[in-house]
């Protein structure tokens, strides 16, 4: 491992070290002013924790440096009742209104400095993902509004300007079934359309089903079962696809599509590095799979009609369910598809819904069966298509038409589930429930681990397309307030909505190991995305301290308000079961959210992020 690599690697976590030390050090120093204005003794100020190394003192006040420079603290005289009764000037013995100033202070200067934080970013010039929509999931609520793919979204419930991450945010903590307003532009052409968030298993949270636009830069290199075949060949973070034996790429998507169809075959890729064009070559892999032998179709079930395309216009609708052309049945989305494009001229396609059958006109033709292929979306049952000879779905019996509907007596409800369920078998052996017509069957099926027939691989990922935010002074520091502002209300009806279990605690909370992951991604991508990041923290920290819990500055204020409300202080035994209390949920906090984050760890290091 070269000297270059590890300085490559160290200068990102020296960043996030200071970054976040200066941010618990702001805020000890937030007390010590306050302490200091309000007469209160302070005994020391460190940098760091541990055994003091050097330092000098002031008056009454040592200020030090400590063996483990990271963060810091303030110790005042009279921190606990019991402690300040031989000293006026302890902490305990001041009145409500001061220990209220020394208690506020440090969230205080958090504050500030998280909108300095967020100034100094907008000023260098930070990257956010660009509005551009880069894929729409059929069937989801962009889809059915009408959102194509390239759409730039200009204005998200009249707010303009916005990035992905910040249309993400607005769409995840928005009220169930309210419409989101977005003004979209399409080519020359402005749309407006409202969509219906929906709430996302995967993700936890409301979504809409749609992805940034990636951009042709590798972003992130992977390992896959072990092997990086990008990073092996030379490949780096950074560099620009240019093409792919020769061929010019001009999309992420297209990029995937060439390397999928190469596995285990040397080639070349070509990249611009500095400006230079340079070629790698690269043998794609195909993952391993479990698989028992199926290619699974789409039911002829219509979930969802796109707004305002050729299917709604000529009555197609959601629930209704295709069951034949020109009389002829139908069984599956694909025998319709080829159904359509085998007819030429005006045909009758007749749907069933609710046991009545209709009967629809359409006029066949190239242009018209691909808009209505695009403009329909079916439910994905698991319908097998086609049995693999000698496969263990063959050997067991299975065949093309049979609908799965339960693995292990667990109901499958579409083909992700039955994919996800054999991928989790491990090899060991499956007990499936399937339909065929109108009687119901077992089957015992062992997968197999096999490479056969799956796509090349080479374990990159792109980049957003970026949207680059470099103001002047001026408007970073208008920038800067907003984004505070903006901030606070995110985290105020994050916690909000997870209270109300509409979005995933698990998916919103991290504790140290992700923040820490977080913040090293974050410096990798340049000093200002480092501080708008070290800004988020500032901000959250604030609210987080300002909470009515024991041992936080808030919980702290919050007893101040009982004691000018009662006249007199807490008592001490009360004070410390408080103590107890808030100890032991911040402590249980820490575990639950460290657990997730150990999960998230083992993700990223199979992935090869480190």
């Amino acid at each position: 491992m070269s000297l270059v690599f590890l300085l490559a690697r160290l200068g990102p976590i020296l960043e996030v070290a200071l970054g976040i030390g200066i941010i618990i050090i702001v805020h000890e120093l937030g007390h010590l002013i306050a302490a200091k204005l309000s007469g209160v003794r302070v005994e020391r100020f460190s940098v760091g924790f541990g055994p003091r190394l050097f330092g000098v003192k002031v008056g009454e006040t040592d200020y030090r440096v400590s063996l483990f420079p990271w963060g810091g603290y303030v110790a005042l005289s009279g921190e606990r009742p019991t402690d300040a009764a031989d000293d006026p000037r302890a902490l305990f013995r001041q009145p409500p209104r001061k220990r209220a100033f020394v208690f506020v202070s440090g969230v205080t200067m958090n504050f500030i400095f998280g909108i300095i934080f967020f100034i100094l970013a907008f000023r260098i010039g930070v990257s956010f993902g660009h509005p551009t929509v880069g894929g729409v999931r059929p069937a989801s609520p962009a889809w059915k509004a009408g959102i194509e793919q390239d759409d730039v979204i200009l204005e998200i419930n009249g707010k303009r300007g916005v990035d992905f991450e910040e249309i993400s945010i607005i769409t995840a903590l928005s009220e169930p079934g309210a419409p989101l307003r977005l003004k979209v532009k399409r080519g020359q052409e402005i749309h407006y359309v409202n969509v219906i968030p929906e709430m996302s298993p995967e993700m936890g949270m409301p979504a809409i089903g749609i992805e940034p636009k990636a951009s042709l830069v590798v972003g992130r290199l992977l390992s896959l079962n072990g092997v990086a075949p990008a990073k092996e060949a030379g490949i780096r973070e950074d560099d620009q696809i240019l093409a792919v034996d020769g061929a010019k790429v001009s999309s992420w998507s297209q990029f995937q599509k060439e390397i999928a169809q190469r596995p285990n075959q040397p080639t070349t890729i070509t990249v611009s590095r500095e400006n230079k064009p340079l070629n790698f070559q690269v043998i794609p892999i195909p993952e391993p799979r479990w698989i028992i032998g199926v290619e699974l179709d789409f039911s002829a079930q219509i979930e969802a009609v796109k707004g305002n395309s050729l299917a709604q216009k000529i009555g197609f609708e959601a629930g209704q369910k295709i069951v034949a052309v020109d009389a002829k049945s139908i069984a599956t989305l694909r025998g319709f598809f080829e159904a359509l494009e085998e007819s030429e001229g005006e045909i009758i396609i007749t749907v069933e819904s609710q046991d009545e059958k209709k009967d629809i006109q359409f006029l066949s033709s190239s242009q018209n069966t691909e808009a209505l292929k695009s403009s329909i979306a079916t439910k994905s049952q698991p319908v097998i298509a086609e049995v693999r000879p000698h496969y263990p779905a063959q050997i067991a019996g299975l065949a093309p038409g049979d609908s799965i509907i339960e693995v292990d007596t667990k109901e499958i409800e579409d083909a992700e589930s039955l994919i996800g369920a054999i991928q989790n078998s491990g090899g060991e052996a499956l007990e499936l429930t399937y339909q065929r017509g109108n009687e119901a069957g077992k089957a015992l099926i062992e997968p197999v681990l096999t490479t056969v027939g799956q796509p090349g691989m080479i374990g990159v990922l792109p980049k957003a397309l970026p949207l680059v935010r470099h103001y002047g002074w001026l408007k970073s520091i208008q920038t800067g307030f907003s984004k505070t502002r903006t901030v606070v209300i995110q985290i105020y009806l994050s916690i909000r909505a997870m209270i109300s279990r509409r979005i995933s605690a698990r998916q919103q909370l991290g504790g140290p190991i992700t923040i820490a992951v977080a913040s090293y991604y974050f410096a990798s991508e340049g000093v200002a995305k480092l501080l708008y990041f070290l800004g988020i923290i500032s901000i959250s920290l604030v609210l987080i301290n300002l909470l009515p819990l024991p041992v936080l500055d808030g919980g702290l204020l919050f007893l101040l308000g009982v004691e000018k409300l009662k006249g007199s202080p807490v008592s001490q035994k009360t004070q410390e079961a408080l103590n107890y209390i808030g100890w032991a949920l911040i402590i249980s906090l820490m575990l639950w959210v460290t657990f997730f984050d150990i999960m998230r760890l083992k993700d990223w290091l199979d992935k090869g992020l480190f």
